[in-house]
């Protein structure tokens, strides 16, 4: 947790540190003199002047500033160096200063990663097989293997390429060529949500969240204190107690026994693994997706099994290092009934897709309530697990609250370890070699894109074809993917913070008061009109526009959270 909160903070320090130098940098060269050159906001915890600049770090380094001389406010001296005082045109310079480190910023960093070999990933698509007849891209005839070379016409090389013309192509129809075995195929959508996932080696990560991780750690520091298990036993029967409430609905108490015996289940398993671990292997058995780790556990039911796991060796302060470790623990036991081929009776000619009922569902008793099936209702979980094993393969009549369905019956064993599965895909990257120049040229390229990208982006909220829940990110969702990022590895998260740092460099030169755009429109208008507009409408003005960025940073951290 430390790691990725050291990787927020980096990122964020990297991209504001390099904006406000290059105001400080176009300040001086037209003869503009700072006052403070400031790394967050509030008073400073380290300072150090250095001719006229004093330069300092907050206790809260977000954020920044650089003061210019003569924009303190007051009356103005007429002095050399003074920003104010200096012409409009000139003026724009040390403000557009800001946005154009942040571009060289995004350049170099494109442009370092390559030049130390790196390879973006290509465009080679996976359909996990236990999901074909839900894919969407799979049903349209799209096959793991398949290379995606173009959308709409427009050529993608990259995976950045074919998510953003996939992403940008929202509210239209969508033409893909492929290439397969040397030949070239043509696939038609209606939605950019083709349900595929990237070619490459795939492991399943253990995922407990911060929560979980913290709170287990917190017990465990509690449990030296209390040697006997008391405070753990009397959470244990006021836990009963809450469960035997008379007033609770059976959904109630059928979701508050599913959410303790999660709790119970995920305690377990943190005994065990870490968060982050990837499981390579189940008594040696390779396991590369979570159908496969399920199945395979379930050959093994309540027996311990050795687990062979990718871990991180400095979880604290370093997401990239990692090695093996191997872990003895015994999988707990469950099952999944496949409803297939089902035809509902008042409509049989259309078909619906498999059905699947997991016993480890928190909602599974609630849906055996309402199900009867050839007229039989079920009493509790085993009943039911007894009643398909003797009829798998068969078909058999589904009552749902009125509603009646033909399905034949499937039936799997699977084993679950207690943590929420997510993938790691170390992802397959475009055969490309370039020399120092190409990778010169091709980092403007990138940058290129990213700026046509973004700048097609806005343009899409503004017409209405993208809502700004859905496509603008506040700090949680920036951290959040932030994170993600810093676990795919080192490439990957410094991509990103290029990607951060042009979108700033974007965001700033919007017209919007209080950005540097804002202030480029003032003195556009003082350059032509030969003289600035009212100070006391400037100052409603900057109001506005102070209150509309706090507005929607508040707007879209609440959808972040939503998310």
């Amino acid at each position: 947790m430390l790691a990725d909160i050291l990787g927020i903070v980096f990122m964020l320090a990297l991209c504001i540190f390099i904006h406000e130098l290059g105001h400080l940098i176009m300040g001086w060269v037209v003869g503009v003199k700072a006052r403070i050159f400031s790394i967050g906001y509030g008073k400073g915890i380290w300072k150090k002047k250095i001719g006229e600049t004093t330069f300092q770090v907050t206790g809260i380094p977000l954020g920044g500033y650089v003061l210019f001389k003569g924009d303190e406010g007051g009356a103005l001296k007429g002095e050399k160096g003074e920003f104010l005082s200096t012409p409009p045109l000139k003026r724009m310079i040390p403000v557009f200063g800001g946005p154009l480190f942040n571009l060289i910023l995004g350049f170099f960093i494109i442009f370092g990663l390559y030049a130390i070999g790196y390879s973006p990933a290509g465009t080679k698509i996976y359909i996990e097989p236990a999901v074909n007849e839900y894919s969407s891209g799979y049903q349209a005839g799209l096959r793991s293997g398949d290379k995606i070379v173009s959308v709409n016409g427009t050529r993608t090389e990259s995976k950045y390429e074919l998510l953003s013309e996939l992403g940008l192509a929202r509210g239209k129809d969508i033409q893909l060529k492929v290439e397969r075995e040397g030949r070239e195929l043509e696939f038609h959508f209606s939605d950019p949500q083709i349900g595929v996932d990237f070619a490459g080696e795939r492991l399943v990560q253990v995922d407990f969240g911060y929560g979980s991780t913290l709170s287990h750690w917190f017990l465990k520091k509690l449990s030296f204190l209390d040697p006997n298990g008391e405070a753990a036993e009397y959470r244990k029967q006021r836990e009963r107690k809450v469960a035997l409430d008379p007033k609770l609905s059976p959904r109630e108490l059928a979701l508050l026994e599913a959410r303790l015996n999660k709790e119970a289940i995920e305690s377990r398993a943190l005994d065990y693994l870490n968060d982050g671990d990837r499981i390579l292997s189940v008594n040696g058995i390779e396991v590369h997706t979570v159908p496969e780790l399920q199945r395979t556990l379930g050959k093994f039911q309540n027996e311990k099994v050795k687990l062979e796991v990718d871990r991180k060796t400095y979880p604290l302060l370093n997401p990239w290092t990692r090695e093996k470790a191997e872990v003895e623990m015994t999988p707990l036991g469950a099952f999944v009934v496949e409803l297939k081929d089902v035809r509902d009776r008042k409509y049989p000619d259309i078909p619906i897709s498999t059905i699947s009922l997991r016993s480890h569902d928190p909602e599974i008793k609630l849906k055996l309530l309402s199900l009867k099936m050839d007229g039989k209702s079920f009493a509790d979980l085993e009943d039911f697990k007894k009643t398909v094993q003797s009829q798998i393969g068969k078909r058999v009549q589904l009552e749902v609250q009125g509603q009646i369905w033909d399905a034949t019956l499937g039936f799997y064993q699977i084993g679950l370890l207690g943590f929420t599965a997510k993938m790691h895909v170390k992802e397959e990257s475009m055969d490309r070699k370039l020399s120092f120049g190409e990778a010169f040229l091709q980092s403007g390229k990138d940058v290129g894109k990213m700026i046509s990208d973004n700048l097609r982006g806005l343009g899409m909220i503004f017409s209405g074809r993208l809502k700004v829940k859905d496509s603008v990110s506040g700090p949680v969702g920036l951290a959040k993917v932030s994170v993600q990022f810093l676990e795919d590895g080192f490439y990957s998260y410094f991509q990103f913070v290029a990607f951060i740092s042009i979108a700033l460099m974007i965001m700033n030169l919007l017209p919007i008061p209080v950005a540097d755009g804002g202030h480029i429109v003032f003195f556009t208008y003082e350059a032509i009109a030969g003289r600035p507009l009212p100070m006391a409408v400037q100052e409603q003005v900057l109001r506005l526009g102070f209150f509309f960025l706090l507005s929607l940073g508040l707007y879209v951290t609440y959808h972040d959270f939503l998310r």
